[in-house]
């Protein structure tokens, strides 16, 4: 089980069955963070609290940014996930992180299709 660190979470059983953003973002406190290559490797972890029902596909996505209004990017992104079936409550899903990001980043997710329920709680973690 991965450790959890409240400063690196940006969501708490946040719906998320409409494309969106965390709640939160999480600053890393330097311009140029170098998450760097370890024997433990840094993810976005996601949580699923409530199963998603409808039909329709989800995709989660790392974005960084250099500055906290900006305009953030997709840095990485998981796969396009059938929604109703692969996610359902207890779920998991990890993106990894690249090696280089910028200082502040949140999680967004595109949904395609027509979802009536779900909710996710998002987190950094190394494991």
């Amino acid at each position: 089980m991965p450790l959890k660190d409240a400063l690196l979470v940006f969501n708490t059983a946040q719906a998320a069955n409409v494309s969106g953003v965390s709640t939160d973002l999480i600053d890393l406190r330097t311009a140029d963070p170098d998450i760097g290559e370890g024997t433990y490797v840094p993810y976005l972890n996601v949580d699923v609290i409530v199963a998603f029902a409808g039909t329709g596909t989800i995709v989660f996505k790392l974005q960084d940014c250099d500055t906290e209004g900006g305009t953030y990017v997709d840095v990485n992104a998981s796969k396009s996930y059938d929604a109703d079936v692969e996610l359902t409550r207890g779920a998991n899903v990890r993106v990894p992180l690249p090696e280089k990001i910028r200082r502040f980043v949140k999680v967004a997710w595109t949904v395609t299709g027509t979802l009536s329920a779900g909710s996710i709680s998002s987190n950094l973690a190394i494991g």
